[in-house]
């Protein structure tokens, strides 16, 4: 939606307004128009426009526009200050004292606005100052607050020409002169950048002035003289001419001040300046533009605001020569600003009071808005927070689940069941967050008693240590599986126990004499499976003429042992092992061995990490195997002793 914006300029003269119209994606001027103060009243210059801006109101009442105007350059003060910081912070804080020893009165007298300018240096900067003293601030606003007028942005004549400069500069470094009735402003731009503001008393009032005094006539007749006939030296008039004598003589100061305003600019930026362009009812004088080049041998032009794309004003230039403030004004709250959102003494007890307005108007609305936004946002948390609720109990649901199968008692702590996982703590009872023993682990120390019982039974028949060693002669099966278990350190590091099992993580194993029943480990060379089984059977065919050639692995009953050894045997059909909870083996051995299945549910039972071991029947095998065998079942519990019970002390009686 497009909202009007009115620029006013207000000067000793006339007063001139030009109306914007400007939107998120376009901006056209639309109208200017020029209101001539009467003479008799441009003698008081606090008054001189009230008929004026009055007409300018009446206009404004239909509109509701957005008012931005300028106090004149004969009442502002302007100073370029180089701070050695360039956080904006800072610069509010110390700006004033720093302009208050360049200024006339104290720091509580005046008002100041600033732009920070670009600076070569890093972490320094320099400050384009703009001082008014708060009592001239204060009539401005109420003169126009009497007439119905709350202006949004009082600032300086140097803003718009800086909003102009993007739009009129033809070179890197240009300077734009407003020679108006009273005085001439003269604003030079580096790059679109300000370097120099100043503001010179020698105008077109000057000129007028000096024609009634060299031909005696009366203020309005010079006046009229000047618009009609007035002209400075060309191609057309020498200065012998009086009416253009006076315009030179009037006008030849101002000359000098624009003369040392672009020396000194050459001077601190090493840049002189490439073109002039002129603005102000003053600059409609013949030949000024010509005298102007001649004097300064720069190049001078005319501003053509007719030519600017965003222009729907249909008036010729000669009418928009003094239209550049006005127009500059009225963009500065629009995109087209150039650096000069700061430039605004609308501050502390000066704020914009229409802002605070707006909202004591709209209060009623937002205040609905708000208790309905806020009623969405409640239902909204409250359903949001039903369904977290609801989500929150099944995972805590869960959690006790878990907890109570894995880790032995239920907990619905989220936080305690991660910390109690990452750091098990030992219960009284000496129970981890962790199994006791890995399936691998029990398995191993399993098959372990197993062989451990067929190879005495066999050395027993076999009748002492000199016969035969090994149910299964296999070097190769043998020397692998001493592979696989050197293989697991995790396996390995549980072997050693004294009662012949396994030793938990973190549980001291105890001194005891007697021997480990694990070999000792050597290093072997990589297994050749082609040489051992060629190695395996010669020393078979060597020891008892084997007949198991055809088969590397063996059987016992293939394997040849004696009809006495293989009546002590026990083989092992299945195992479901439960590291949590109970431990079933069934096995199976001869009818004549009743006494080897309690053998071996004692030295299950002798493990540490294995209680309560029970012996169950489980009657005759029925199969092709071993038809007429007993087979027994041996359910046991995996569960390690404490660190206090580790050296057996702890152990029932009936377990040793």
């Amino acid at each position: 939606m497009a909202h009007t914006i009115i620029g006013l300029d207000i000067g000793s003269y006339s007063v001139k307004v030009s109306t914007v119209s400007a939107s998120f994606r376009t901006l056209q001027w639309t109208n200017f128009r020029e209101y001539v103060i009467p003479h008799g009243e441009r003698d008081r210059p606090e008054r001189a426009a009230d008929e004026a801006l009055q007409k300018v109101a009446e206009a404004a009442r239909e509109l509701n526009p957005m008012a931005v105007t300028a106090i004149g350059a004969d009442r502002v003060m302007t100073r370029f200050v180089a701070l050695p910081f360039s956080d904006r912070k800072r610069i509010d804080s110390v700006l004033g004292f720093e302009l208050e020893g360049q200024l006339p009165y104290g720091v509580d007298d005046f008002l100041y606005a600033y732009e920070r300018l670009p600076s070569v240096e890093e972490n320094h900067s320099t400050v384009f100052a703009a001082a008014v003293t708060r009592q001239h601030m204060g009539a401005h606003l109420e003169k126009l607050s009497e007439l119905g007028l709350d202006p949004r942005v009082v600032t300086i004549n140097a803003a718009a020409y800086l909003n102009l400069g993007a739009h009129i500069q033809a070179g890197e470094c240009t300077a734009l002169i407003d020679i108006g009735h009273h005085t001439s402003d003269i604003c030079i731009m580096l790059d679109g950048e300000l370097v120099l503001a100043r503001s010179v008393g020698r105008a077109g009032l000057g000129v007028t002035q000096a024609i009634a005094e060299r031909l005696e006539l009366s203020f309005e007749e010079a006046e009229e003289l000047k618009h009609t006939e007035g002209r400075l030296p060309g191609p057309d008039s020498g200065q012998d001419v009086p009416i253009v004598g006076a315009a030179v003589e009037a006008l030849s100061p101002l000359l000098v001040a624009i003369r040392q305003s672009i020396r000194a600019q050459a001077e601190r930026t090493q840049r002189s300046v490439d073109s002039i362009f002129l603005t102000g009812g003053t600059s409609r004088l013949v030949n000024i533009r010509h005298w102007l080049q001649a004097e300064l041998g720069v190049t001078v032009n005319n501003v053509s605001l007719s030519t600017m794309p965003f222009c729907k004003v249909n008036q010729p230039d000669h009418d928009l020569d003094g239209a550049a403030v006005s127009l500059g004004l009225a963009l500065m709250p629009t995109r087209e600003a150039q650096r000069t959102e700061n430039l605004n003494f609308r501050r502390g007890q000066y704020g914009y009071e229409g802002d605070f307005k707006f909202l004591r108007d709209k209060m009623k609305t937002l205040i609905a808005m708000a208790a309905v936004l806020l009623i969405a946002g409640l239902s909204w948390a409250y359903v949001l927070n039903a369904r977290l609720e609801k989500k929150l109990v099944n995972q805590r649901a869960l959690l006790s689940d878990f907890t109570g199968e894995h880790l032995g008692k239920a907990s619905k702590n989220f936080k305690k069941t991660v910390e109690r996982l990452k750091r098990p703590q030992q219960t009284q009872k000496g129970e981890t967050g962790f199994p006791p023993m890995s399936a691998i682990a029990v398995l191993d120390t399993i098959t372990r008693i197993q062989d451990e019982m067929n190879r005495e039974a066999e050395v027993a028949t076999a009748g002492g240590p000199t016969g035969r060693q090994t149910p299964r002669a296999n070097p190769i099966r043998n020397r692998m599986e001493d592979r696989r278990v050197r293989s697991r350190p995790g396996i390995s590091n549980r072997i050693g126990n004294p009662r012949g099992g396994l030793t938990p993580l973190g549980v001291p194993s105890a001194p005891t004499g007697r021997p480990s029943t694990v070999r000792k480990e050597t290093p072997t060379a990589p297994l050749d499976l082609k040489k051992e089984w060629k190695s395996s059977r010669a020393t078979t065919d060597k020891s008892g003429g084997d007949d198991d050639a055809g088969d590397p692995e063996g059987t016992e009953e293939d394997s040849g042992p004696s009809a006495a050894a293989q009546a002590k045997k026990i083989e092992l059909r299945a195992m479901n092992i439960d590291v949590f909870g109970s431990t079933n083996v069934v096995a199976e051995t001869h009818p004549s061995n009743p006494e080897g299945q309690e053998d071996f549910r004692k030295r299950l039972n002798k493990i540490e990490c294995f209680t309560d071991a029970k012996l169950h029947d489980q009657g005759t095998v029925n199969d092709d195997r071993h038809p007429g065998w007993r087979k027994f079942k041996v359910t046991f519990r995996i569960k390690c002793p404490s660190p206090k019970g580790s050296n057996g002390k702890d152990r029932k009686e009936s377990d040793r």
